[in-house]
């Protein structure tokens, strides 16, 4: 801005300068009209001049920042509004937390989503879908096979080698054969063989027997019978319901013995409350096993000594769904504990009144 300024100043010069010699030279000619053009020109360029000196300094007054006193002024001024700023939201929030202390929430009037579990969602036990029963063989040599695996005077080697004849022909014979071996045969590496054999087959038809194995005394044959049962690709919740509800109470009470010798009925309890649907009915069909066996002491051990809550409730409720009356008693002897909660004794009692309404 210097710059264009002097240039300025030094045109206007020249400009009067120049003038001025003419008006010497020509003096003598010129009249009193050139004297004040001349005049007049030099007033202009001053004009000029101081025009763009206070244009400039404007400029100048609008882009410069503030002075130091001026911020140095204007910090106090911000701090405060910032802490009014701050002061203002501390309020607005302790007068949203006192007017939520005042209203109820809305969260006290949504639904328990305990509710929706599978095993408050069933109100009856579930049909075993229907399966397609092996064929039955009249072979010669299955035939062979079975009397000689029936005969005790037959050697253990021979019975081995028929055994593994009726692994070979997958029928239904072969089924009825080898579970004769599972329950009644006096060895046990037989009935270990017996075991494999069934397992080898992966069909519904053999869930059974190999479940019986798993109550075997023999701690030999109960790992291999466990270890099988849980090879087998079959929907296991039918193959519960399918025991579960036989006609054959003998049978029933085997394979719910069963499940308490293997260990199964400790860990089902815990899968009652899985909101997996395919785990917990298979839990409830266990469970219903149990109850209709008769082996209704870990059913009452655990309604009394779990320490969650919400197991308690399912197995009450599967109490109501399966609703057989030889777990009534037992309900009865728990209302009579002392160590029974309140709240624990008003389900048990609601539990006893819907079996009663089920049974009659």
């Amino acid at each position: 801005m210097h710059k264009k300024l002097t240039l300025a100043i030094c045109f206007s010069l020249i400009f009067a300068s120049e003038a001025y010699s003419q008006v010497l030279q020509v003096q003598e000619s010129l009249s009193v009209w050139w004297y004040l053009l001349v005049f007049l020109l030099i007033l202009g360029a001053v004009g000029s001049l101081i025009w763009v000196l206070t244009l400039k300094a404007d400029e100048r007054k609008i882009n410069l920042p503030p002075n130091r006193q001026e911020l140095k002024n204007s910090r106090p001024k911000a701090k405060e509004n910032i802490k009014a700023q701050v002061r203002e939201i501390k309020f607005s929030e302790e007068n949203a937390k006192a007017e939520g202390a005042r209203k109820p929430s809305l969260n006290t009037f949504q639904l328990d989503p305990t509710k929706f579990l599978p095993v408050f969602l069933l109100g009856k036990l579930p049909e075993p879908a229907p399966f397609v029963p092996l064929p039955v063989s009249n072979d010669e040599g299955l035939l062979s096979a079975v009397e000689q695996i029936q005969s005790e005077e037959e050697d253990e080697e021979a019975r081995t080698l028929a055994i593994k004849i009726l692994a070979a022909m997958r029928t239904r014979n072969s089924v009825e054969a080898l579970t004769r071996v599972i329950l009644h045969d006096y060895s046990e590496d037989m009935k270990i063989e017996a075991v494999q054999a069934l397992a080898s087959f992966n069909h519904e038809s053999v869930f059974e027997p190999i479940l019986l194995a798993c109550g075997d005394k023999s701690k030999r044959v109960k790992a291999s019978a466990i270890q099988a049962l849980s090879k087998l690709n079959l929907d296991r919740t039918d193959a519960w319901l399918r025991i579960a509800g036989s006609n054959d109470e003998e049978k029933v009470r085997l394979a719910a013995r069963a499940v308490v010798e293997s260990g199964f009925a400790d860990r089902v309890f815990d899968r009652l409350i899985n909101a997996e649907r395919r785990s917990a009915l298979e839990a409830i069909a266990i469970l219903a096993l149990l109850i209709r066996g008769e082996e209704t002491t870990i059913i009452f051990r655990h309604l009394l000594e779990d320490e969650n809550p919400l197991v308690k409730k399912a197995i009450l409720h599967v109490l109501k769904v399966v609703g057989n009356r030889n777990v009534i008693n037992g309900l009865y002897m728990l209302l009579e504990k002392e160590d029974v909660p309140d709240d624990l004794k008003k389900q048990i009692d609601e539990t006893i009144e819907a079996i009663g309404f089920v049974v009659e």
